[in-house]
């Protein structure tokens, strides 16, 4: 340190000028390697996902696993159900809460919240791009009705066709059973509780990352199966692929997912509201299963009636299609 008048200076930075002096030719950066070195504490680039999402392999593993974890659940529910009773001096037989539908709805939430969280986080995307929570015209809802009621008419005259074919499994009518032994729960159930849980994960997680992936037919056509395999239910896998078809293109159609929750309430309402509103006896429709009739024409003819008008009433609203979920080509071209 140089000393003045017996006090220290402290040494100034070198100048740009100095530092060019005191450097030799060969050393000295030009202008386009300044522009091109990177500042010092730039942020990192995020990281590319490990593999494509989402695929078709791992849409059928989230499918299998939504009902592995249904089951696990629902076993591990019926045994503190079981022991508890036990504990009580109450046989797993005599035990009302094993035969509630409330056990059901428990393992139903707590099987998919899992799968949508992971879904969420694989996705890379705020919540409401994951799920597609967003706006819509508010005019379809009362078309959605119209077509929600006409498309559950057909889809119980449909399945009453494919169970001539291939006979219900007994476990079911028992599950209904079950599943209606109280209306008001089961009400919740059916017509709040499904559409919630399932929406989210198939026109939500699914059909949204096999879209970013793969083309929009194919998605649809996957998303759709898989929704129609997680039923289990023999006789109502057509009618529920070609409803999880529908759902699909009200989606991508809108870009949002409320329409596809409104639409499954109505069309899973419909059952539920002609047994109990209903007070005469419609054929193939508030009959037993087993008694293997189908519905009168006239129902058959208003059915499809009703479903066209809502078709065309929602076309109608949504003419002016907004931006839906991005596809393929646009992804990639925001990842590039």
């Amino acid at each position: 340190m140089a000393r003045e008048g017996g006090r220290r200076k402290p040494r100034r930075g070198l100048s740009t000028k100095s530092l060019m002096q005191h450097t030799e030719p060969h050393q000295i950066p030009d202008d386009d390697t300044l522009r091109e070195s990177p500042p010092p504490l730039a942020a990192p680039l995020p990281r590319p996902p490990r593999w494509p999402y989402l695929s078709y392999r791992e849409a059928i593993l989230m499918s299998v696993a939504f009902l592995v974890f249904q089951v696990v659940l629902g076993a591990l529910i019926g045994i503190v159900i079981v022991a508890v009773g036990l504990a009580f001096g109450v046989s797993p037989e005599q035990n009302p809460v094993m035969a509630n539908p409330a056990v059901f709805m428990v393992a139903n939430v707590w099987a998919v919240l899992p799968l949508l969280v992971w879904g969420w986080v694989r996705s890379g995307q705020r919540v409401r791009e994951a799920f597609a929570l967003r706006a819509f015209p508010w005019a379809v809802l009362p078309a959605l009705v119209f077509m929600g009621i006409g498309a559950s008419l057909l889809m119980s005259e449909l399945d009453n066709i494919t169970r001539r074919f291939i006979p219900l499994p007994s476990l079911f009518p028992e599950m209904f059973d079950s599943l209606f032994s109280s209306p008001l729960l089961g009400f919740f159930i059916v017509v709040i509780m499904a559409p919630l849980t399932e929406e989210p994960l198939f026109r939500g997680i699914i059909l949204g990352g096999l879209r970013r992936q793969h083309g929009t037919a194919g998605s649809c056509i996957v998303s759709a199966l898989l929704f129609a395999l997680i039923h289990l239910n023999p006789p109502q896998l057509l009618p529920a692929f070609l409803l999880g078809l529908l759902l699909a293109g009200i989606q991508l159609r809108t870009g949002s997912l409320w329409p596809c929750v409104w639409m499954h309430a109505v069309i899973n309402f419909v059952p539920l509201g002609a047994f109990g509103l209903v007070s005469d006896q419609l054929p193939g429709l508030t009959t037993a299963p087993e008694a293997g009739l189908f519905h009168p024409l006239w129902l058959d003819a208003l059915a499809l009636s009703l479903f066209l008008a809502g078709v065309v009433s929602f076309c109608a609203a949504t003419r002016v299609r907004p931006s839906s979920a991005s596809g393929p080509a646009q992804e990639r071209q925001q990842r590039d």
